[in-house]
């Protein structure tokens, strides 16, 4: 997969040990708009998440979207756009380097709905689902984002909106 972009903070050593997790974010369109998932504080993100062990990317994306959003990913839909890789110093372990591989995907979605099941942390963050324009979820981010974690999907979707071959 195509890597877009490398975020790496470059506060650790390359002797310590590492945290490698991976994840899935969906980019799912409706006109100009993109779903996204916006918390109490006015933050957006992608939907998306951990893939489990075991688990195909494809198939931890279509679980993330309904549950973040209650949208049903077409299965035969998804397009790879890419990685993104973050490196730095994990957040809960001093001395431990954190390694983020998070891949994306363009897909559509079924007219039905399905449940959403956010979890205990999403829902005391106030996470829900909304459409915005890729200029107001950048507008807005440049405003609240206050940490390295919620950067990485503005820097995508500003990659993404340059992507022309999408917006045909």
């Amino acid at each position: 997969m195509e890597r877009i972009l490398t975020l790496d903070e470059r506060n650790y050593s390359d002797e310590w040990p590492i945290y490698e997790r991976t994840g899935v974010r969906a980019v799912i369109r409706r006109g100009e708009k993109v779903m996204m998932q916006q918390n109490k504080k006015g933050l957006y993100k992608l939907p998306g998440g951990g893939v489990q062990k075991g688990e195909e990317y494809e198939d931890a994306l279509r679980r993330e979207v309904e549950e973040e959003t209650g949208l049903i990913v077409k299965p035969d839909s998804l397009i790879s756009l890419g990685e993104i890789l973050e490196m730095r110093e994990d957040i809960f372990s001093n001395g431990l380097k954190f390694v983020q591989h998070s891949y994306y995907y363009i897909c559509e979605v079924e007219e039905k709905e399905g449940h959403i099941h956010m979890t205990d942390s999403e829902i005391e963050a106030g996470f829900h689902p909304v459409w915005a324009t890729i200029d107001e979820i950048v507008e807005n981010n440049k405003k609240v984002v206050t940490a390295w974690w919620e950067e990485r999907d503005t820097r995508f979707l500003i990659w993404f909106k340059e992507q022309k071959q999408y917006w045909n």
